[in-house]
């Protein structure tokens, strides 16, 4: 029998669900913008969802001015795909996916994380 392996960064999975990512597609007041930003911001997804990308970064990544990305974040948190929270020092924001919609970690924080979320 063959022993465990470990998981290398690369091979790191993000849990997206079918039914919420549908109902996204049905909004229309996202814009393409909107969509490369969640794109980028997906890709960029660490433990317990949060994004490890700052905002110029994302820009980078996604070829977009840091204001627009400013913008786009905000309509992401109008359409409850993201989640603003305090920094645990410092005086500034850090974002992380609504678990309704996407997750990534252990299955044991999804539900009480999703219930959080939906409330």
């Amino acid at each position: 029998m063959p022993g465990r392996r470990r998981l290398r960064e690369h091979e790191l999975f993000v849990q997206v669900f079918r039914a919420a990512i549908e109902q996204l597609g049905g909004n229309v007041s996202l814009t393409a913008s909107d969509w490369r930003v969640m794109a980028v911001c997906m890709g960029g997804m660490i433990y317990g969802g949060f994004i490890q990308y700052s905002q110029k970064q994302i820009a980078g990544k996604a070829y977009l001015s840091e204001a627009q990305v400013s913008r786009n974040l905000g309509h992401l948190l109008v359409a409850g795909v993201l989640v603003r929270e305090h920094a645990p020092k410092g005086n500034s924001w850090r974002y992380r996916f609504n678990s309704t919609l996407a997750h990534m970690g252990d299955t044991a924080d999804l539900m009480w994380r999703r219930a959080q979320d939906r409330g």
